[in-house]
């Protein structure tokens, strides 16, 4: 089973300090976890991390909107599951993230504008396209590269 090792050294968020942490994600063995009504930045970052991950781990990454147990978990935005585990963003800068990970799950949240659908601006790029809170997009493509 081909395996991606993601180690997390020490995450500087805006003001905020998380510890390392090393999680795999297997090839097969993960997914992307979204909220069932959560907003379209988070939606474009999901699809985002699932055709990335995909690519990167030469296996389909499923997007979910509930976890499946014995998978390994990257949850975008901020859900249940991300409160549980701790996650605040209410102290994170403008289009600032945060990058958890605990056992064999990520966890990535920032603010997202719940009326801005990043998909339809990427379609019509303007001067504009980044006047919105965007945190969980911006911290995918941070976990991503």
């Amino acid at each position: 089973m081909k395996t991606h090792a993601v180690l997390f050294a020490v995450t500087l968020v805006g003001t905020q300090v998380f510890a390392a942490a090393s999680v795999r994600l297997p090839a097969g063995g993960t997914e992307v976890v979204i909220a069932p009504s959560a907003p379209p930045a988070v939606r474009f970052a999901a699809a985002e991390a699932t055709n990335f991950l995909s690519q990167t781990l030469g296996a389909a990454v499923p997007l979910a909107t509930e976890p499946t147990a014995g998978r390994a978990h990257l949850f975008l935005g901020t859900n249940a599951w991300s409160a549980a585990a701790g996650v605040d963003v209410s102290r994170v800068a403008t289009d600032g993230y945060v990058l958890l990970a605990k056992g064999s799950d990520v966890f990535l949240a920032g603010e997202d504008d719940p009326k801005i659908d990043p998909a339809a601006r990427v379609a019509k790029p303007s001067w504009s396209f980044h006047a919105f809170d965007h945190g969980t997009l911006n911290g995918g493509y941070g976990f991503l590269e």
